[in-house]
Order: structure tokens, then sequence, then C-alpha cells
């Protein structure tokens, strides 16, 4: 089971982005979304809830690009 942690909101090129960060047993989970449609989740083990936000904002930004 997971738990909502965060939410991170942005804009980028007329879209409107959102990084949702939850908890879970096996470390976090970021879901991506564009436009309100889901596009990719993330599971991140054995790093800080620090690395996670980053790793959110990031894409935000537009540093990190997700594949697949």
């Amino acid at each position: 089971m997971s738990t909502f942690v965060k939410q991170f909101l942005g804009e980028r090129e007329g879209n409107q982005l959102r990084a949702e960060i939850y908890s879970a047993n096996q470390g976090y989970t970021i879901r991506y979304h564009i436009n309100g449609n889901f596009v990719k989740e993330e599971t991140i083990t054995g790093h800080s809830i620090q690395y996670i936000e980053d790793a959110a904002t990031n894409w935000l930004d537009g540093i990190k690009v997700l594949n697949g």
C-alpha cells in the first residue's frame, strides 16, 4: 500500500505538469501527469525523500527526461 506524500505542479511549453510522490515499503514512487493524463510511474529505492523530490522537480524543469 502506498501513501501520498507530496505533489509538485509546473508548466512547460503550454502543458500543465504534475508529479505526485507516494511512499511505500520498497521506497518511493513518482507518478507523472501531463495535462491531467497519467504518463508514467517510476519507483525509486535506496534514496532519501530529498532525492525523490529533486527527481520530480527536475522533470518539471525539463532536466529529467522520461524514457519509455
